[in-house]
């Protein structure tokens, strides 16, 4: 249907209920609501991560949440589908943001944190430029459908799910003295 099509075409960032006036205002009150969230449980998540839960395993569930839901964008059916679908994205990277920071310093030696930390963002960074232009290759270069390439997203998600299970959560690096 039309309504499906429009909401495939729904990227996380670019929501748009094409039968409302006020779109940018929707648009604004969307991205800021699920940022707050994502906001809220990082200091939830970092302060877990402190204490009664092991950072790996909230890194864990909070790349386990994206790996899950991204994908379902190829079976929205309305807007408001890939509205709830972002929300639960952003509580995610909520949950997985402040422990997995914590856990690069816990095992990263201190004169060596600005690397790691620029390595990351570098690869943070590299990810989310290269996965839109697949995306955009398998779209148009090879002629899949949206639905297609929205569920091919569980790809990545899933190897950097496997890649943190087979990781071991070293203990923290004693400080130099």
């Amino acid at each position: 249907t039309s309504k499906h099509r429009e909401a495939l075409a729904a990227r996380e960032a670019d929501l748009r209920w094409l039968d409302a006036p006020e779109i940018e205002v929707r648009e604004a009150l969307a991205a800021l609501s699920s940022d707050a969230l994502s906001s809220v449980l990082k200091i939830v998540a970092g302060r877990l991560g402190d204490g009664r839960i092991k950072k790996k395993r909230l890194v864990l569930v909070g790349y386990g949440i994206a790996a899950l839901v991204r994908p379902l964008i190829a079976l929205a059916a309305s807007p408001i589908h890939v509205l709830l679908i972002r929300i639960v994205d952003r509580m995610g990277k909520g949950i997985r943001s402040a422990p997995r920071d914590a856990w690069i310093a816990d095992v990263t030696p201190p004169e060596q944190r600005g690397r790691a930390y620029g390595v990351h963002r570098s690869l943070d960074n590299a990810g989310a430029f290269l996965g839109p232009v697949l995306g955009l290759f398998l779209y148009r270069g090879l002629h899949l459908p949206l639905e297609t390439v929205f569920l091919a997203t569980i790809i990545p998600g899933v190897l950097a799910v496997a890649l943190l299970v087979t990781t071991k959560e070293a203990p923290p690096v004693a400080p130099q003295m």
